[in-house]
């Protein structure tokens, strides 16, 4: 599929310890966006089989000081109507007290512009910081089943933003135009204010794909079957 800027499959390229602590994530796309594990990350666990993902690998996070950091991929989704499609593998591992950021883009010179997350009882949503700096959710729903893989897709066009999980649209809204979309950070598993990870509740990764674009309809299906069959998701 045309627009692929970062590829993170577990099955390869996972830098870890002997204690199989994840501390990098190398980017199969060609592109070269690798994630990092962020300072006083310290619970990256790798596992070379998930059940949950058929047998394949996964990355966990565990919801108190882990994140990755994959910067670079940032730069090709900056400016206020450029498109981007982001698909995730994951599985819940244990549900927050609070907010959970799957991904985030990030500034630290004003907070979180943008953030798709999941929140207590397991509700998925997207947040847009809005021209009063101030963060809006405008899109949430809920999901039943959250100890099962799942396949997260959202989709911004410049101006809606669709977040589809296991090929049903969940949210379809728009976002407000004021504000350009801009990022010099882009992370996994937290959002960053300044340095400090917020609290984002744990859950496994097994592959996360970014495309600058927003693939056809028919891509997108060709791409959740491949994954579906892949991964033993719903």
């Amino acid at each position: 599929m045309p627009g692929l800027s970062q590829d993170l499959d577990a099955d390869i390229g996972v830098t870890r310890t002997a204690a199989l602590l994840t501390t990098a994530w190398q980017d199969q796309s060609g592109r070269g966006f690798n994630a990092t594990a962020g300072t006083g990350a310290l619970g990256l666990l790798y596992a070379a089989e998930d059940v949950r993902f058929a047998g394949h690998a996964s990355v966990t996070f565990n919801g108190t000081n882990d994140f990755m950091n994959a910067h670079g991929v940032s730069a090709i989704l900056t400016g206020t109507a450029t498109p981007f499609y982001i698909v995730q593998v994951l599985r819940h591992v244990t549900l927050p007290a609070g907010a959970t950021a799957m991904w985030s883009l990030t500034r630290n010179s004003s907070g979180v512009p943008f953030q798709y997350l999941r929140t207590a009882g397991a509700i998925y949503g997207a947040i847009r910081r809005n021209d009063a700096a101030t963060l809006t959710q405008f899109g949430s729903a809920s999901v039943a089943n959250t100890t099962q893989s799942h396949i997260v897709e959202t989709v911004y066009d410049g101006n809606l933003v669709t977040v589809s999980i296991d090929g049903t649209v969940r949210i379809n809204a728009q976002v407000w135009g004021g504000g350009a979309l801009t990022a010099d950070q882009f992370s996994i598993g937290a959002f960053l204010t300044g340095a400090t990870p917020s609290f984002f509740g744990t859950f496994a990764l097994t592959r996360h794909l970014v495309y600058n674009n927003v693939p056809s309809a028919a891509d997108q299906t060709w791409l959740r079957a491949y994954l579906k069959a892949r991964y033993q998701t719903p």
